[in-house]
């Protein structure tokens, strides 16, 4: 899942190219930041040529999209880990843990987050 690390070679062998592109994204973005994002520097970081990124992604906005993509399933799963832990049935404390899952992930992985809402992907216009 997009949620494991890649390989600790950092190379790409078989499998899921599109995923393994994505994964390597969402590592450079929270360690890097996303201005160290290019398909140039995902391919390089898991070891396929450079024109291999461009047979998932169009261009760079593309993979920031799937990027931003895959945060948002990761912050999806952190709220429903959050759900889970709730003991009492109350619509407040369901609440409770929705508002605790949101600022938890986005305390833990902010450039991710900032990417997430960058305003050329959630407003393309």
């Amino acid at each position: 899942p997009l949620s494991t690390p890649i390989a600790k070679s950092n190379q790409y062998h078989h499998g899921n190219l599109r995923e393994a592109l994505i994964s390597a994204g969402l590592q450079m973005v929270e360690r890097d930041g996303v201005e160290s994002l290019t398909l140039r520097s995902v391919a390089k970081r898991i070891n396929v040529s450079h024109s291999a990124p461009y047979h998932h992604f169009g261009n760079k906005a593309h993979l920031l999209a799937a990027v931003a993509d895959a945060g948002f399933s990761l912050m999806a799963e952190a709220i429903s880990d959050e759900i889970a832990g709730v003991k009492s049935p109350t619509s407040y404390d369901r609440l409770r843990a929705v508002i605790d899952g949101y600022f938890r992930f986005a305390l833990a992985r902010p450039s991710l987050f900032r990417l997430m809402f960058r305003p050329e992907l959630t407003r393309p216009d």
